[in-house]
């Protein structure tokens, strides 16, 4: 019988998490499965090994699970309509039309993973009903977490990537569904299970600081100004440490919104200064010239539209938003000075 190495390591990192295997697996597959998988007798299907170790906040070995070619070009795929999402690009229907001609209609890790960006893609271009994304977002996610819904517990539950992705998106439907209470909370669990869950930094970047966008955004909207920088500033500084670029600007502007209502108007205009300013050099000039206009309605506030090209006009990033992380932006590195206010991905 051949034996496959991949499920002591499973096994190594469950024993070293203490995780037993009835938490891990729950949902995913039967304990005795997972036994068999540890023991090396049984070798996971990519979506069972990905979802196993990511339960753990950990990378999986996807590079020593065999794939065919059908296979491998599903994980491609997935790849690239992740990294077009996390970009906040919505075109995909494409990738993501391939990747269903090429899925096994009895795999629920596929189903999970087309459902979610099929109706993300719904959302965004044919603007569904957020009844109906609801609906269909808590039926996905009831795929491997059978006995969920919105106000269950979940504190004890060890939830995969794709899991916690749909859960945000959860969470933000229900907030375009007016139940602010109950997004607030799912998403508020959402941070704590990044915060004490999560040890591996890579798995934690792509959703983390949309969630602390997606918290700041709707204490602001309720006047919670020192909530909302709280959460503006744990955002601003894990993008700078993950060296991630593509949330900072609206982070930076809701930093700026939020000193300028707490009196700190001056700071406050250079923050906004500061986003407006990223957005227009990374060359997202619609969002800027948006952020701008915002800024002015909201508080009256006005600074000049740069020419993006850098230095000239730069302004400083500051200590405070810098903290104490390793990697990323070193102090003193710049910011281009000009203005579109990124729509928040939904987690």
């Amino acid at each position: 019988m051949d034996y496959y190495q991949i499920g002591p390591i499973l096994k190594e990192f469950r024993i070293r998490h203490r995780i037993s295997q009835e938490e891990l697996c729950f949902g995913l597959c039967a304990t005795s499965t997972l036994s068999r998988i540890e023991n090396g007798r049984v070798l996971p299907s990519r979506g069972l090994c990905e979802a196993l170790f990511r339960r753990m906040g950990i990378q999986p070995p996807t590079g020593q699970i065999p794939m065919d070619k059908d296979e491998f070009r599903r994980y491609q795929l997935e790849m690239q309509i992740i990294n077009e999402y996390v970009n906040g690009n919505y075109d995909f229907s494409l990738l993501l039309n391939t990747y269903n001609q090429l899925r096994q209609p009895e795999d629920i890790f596929s189903q999970q993973f087309h459902g979610f960006f099929h109706v993300m893609y719904q959302k965004e271009h044919n603007r569904v009903h957020p009844c109906f994304v609801h609906d269909h977002l808590v039926h996905i996610l009831r795929l491997t977490l059978k006995d969920f819904h919105p106000a269950c517990d979940l504190t004890c539950r060890y939830l995969s990537s794709m899991e916690l992705l749909i859960l945000g998106g959860i969470a933000a439907n229900l907030h375009d569904l007016g139940r602010s209470a109950a997004a607030y909370r799912l998403m508020e669990f959402l941070k704590s299970y990044y915060e004490t869950k999560i040890p591996d930094q890579q798995v934690k970047s792509r959703n983390y600081t949309t969630v602390l966008l997606h918290l700041s955004c709707w204490s602001l909207e309720e006047g919670r100004w020192r909530d909302a920088l709280e959460l503006a500033d744990g955002g601003i500084r894990f993008c700078v440490g993950q060296n991630s670029l593509y949330l900072l600007p609206q982070l930076l502007y809701n930093k700026g919104l939020c000193l300028a209502q707490l009196g700190e108007e001056e700071n406050g205009r250079k923050h906004l200064h500061n986003a407006a300013s990223l957005l227009d050099y990374m060359g997202r000039h619609e969002e800027a010239a948006q952020m701008i206009r915002s800024a002015r309605s909201q508080l009256g506030l006005d600074f000049p539209k740069s020419s993006g090209q850098a230095p000239s006009g730069f302004v400083q990033l500051t200590e405070d938003e810098l903290g104490e992380v390793g990697g990323g932006f070193a102090h003193g590195d710049f910011l281009a000075s000009g203005a579109p206010l990124p729509v928040a991905a939904s987690s």
